[in-house]
């Protein structure tokens, strides 16, 4: 086939195989001008080891000149030729085993040897197969859940232990407090202990299933997480700075500072390092 650059009228030939319509783009090896060629890239790809257009960036002599390495990119006509062949044998017996597994279902279910199996069930991986980490990590997270339901149950039963006892004998205080400032000091933390737990607690049993959604929703409390222990601990210090004495000492902030960082250290810590497992290379290769 004759072709002919457009800007600078340069013409040559290359292979006259059957081509789609749209053609490939060519660079013209005098001007450079880029331009399309009513020709498929492999138009002059050759069956052997040598080559007229180079298949990967479309490099071309514009004569019927072969060559085995494209002095462009370095293509190997040979290495290319070898790797389509692998990735078409692959592919056929792919479809080879695909073709084989439906042919023994579908024969399995006609003469009532097994029953169906359901979706869910047939998804779900082999506890083999899920790496040590996962499993170590998936466990880690249900136990630490379960403790958190536990205290967060105790937590609320004495937040209403204690608005009881105020509500039952107001005149015994000093300062009556209301009902939200009670939550605030006895009851804040367990409710979020006990909604932070039942999250974790589903989505780590579901994420030592191997699911994309639990290991996104284990991030996403992770996250949760630290936002609301640095605000809770920072609600904390304040509280600790305002029941001070009208001319606290410098000792007295260093506790409430240490202390505050202290609990943050013992929260912060174990969410970081489990949001970073989890944008690990282990959990990208194995949840889908």
């Amino acid at each position: 086939m004759k072709i002919q650059c457009p800007n600078c009228k340069i013409s040559g030939q290359i292979s006259d195989a059957k081509v789609p319509a749209e053609g490939i783009m060519m660079n013209c090896p005098k001007c450079k001008t880029p331009f399309r060629v009513k020709r498929d890239a492999a138009s002059g790809w050759q069956s052997g080891d040598c080559m007229s257009i180079c298949p990967g960036c479309h490099y071309s002599t514009f004569s019927d000149e072969t060559f085995d390495i494209c002095p462009k990119c370095g293509l190997v006509a040979r290495e290319y030729n070898a790797k389509l062949r692998d990735k078409s044998q692959r592919e056929e017996r792919m479809r080879e085993e695909e073709r084989l597994r439906l042919e023994e279902e579908k024969a399995f279910r006609k003469y009532g040897i097994i029953e169906d199996v359901p979706k869910a069930q047939a998804e779900a991986p082999a506890v083999a197969d899920i790496p040590p980490a996962i499993q170590f990590a998936g466990w880690t997270v249900v136990a630490v859940a379960l403790l958190l339901l536990i205290f967060g149950c105790k937590g609320l039963y004495a937040f209403y232990a204690v608005s009881s006892m105020e509500a039952a004998d107001p005149a015994t205080l000093e300062e009556p407090r209301t009902t939200a400032a009670l939550f605030l000091e006895f009851g804040l933390l367990p409710a979020f202990q006990i909604v932070f737990g039942a999250v974790a607690l589903v989505a780590g049993s579901q994420f030592l299933k191997l699911r994309a959604w639990a290991r996104n929703a284990l991030e996403w409390a992770a996250w949760a997480g630290l936002v609301f222990m640095s605000g809770y601990e920072l609600f904390n210090l304040v509280a600790w700075i305002r029941r001070s004495s009208s001319t606290p000492t410098i000792s007295y902030y260093a506790v409430g500072i240490l202390s505050a960082l202290g609990m943050l250290a013992v929260w912060i810590a174990p969410l970081l390092f489990l949001i970073r497992f989890l944008r690990g290379s282990t959990v990208k290769k194995a949840v889908v």
